[in-house]
């Protein structure tokens, strides 16, 4: 049995992360719920395990902690 080392890591998402996407994929505009959705989508279509989302800001952004297995 092969064991898999992991690492873990925490994106924030907030409004200004938010605003970055909007203005770099400007042909595909999401709501903040669905930019939060996607990014969380992202990291299990990357094999990334989401641990933890923890919101602060009364929900206004979201702390994200997740494992990356190191290869």
């Amino acid at each position: 049995m092969v064991s898999v080392t992991y690492v873990k890591q925490i994106m924030i998402l907030d409004e200004a992360k938010h605003k970055s996407y909007l203005q770099t994929f400007v042909e595909e505009p999401l709501e903040f719920e669905d930019f939060i959705n996607f990014m969380l989508g992202s990291l299990f279509d990357d094999d990334k395990s989401v641990e933890e989302i923890i919101p602060i800001q009364n929900g206004k952004a979201f702390i994200i902690i997740f494992r990356v297995p190191i290869k």
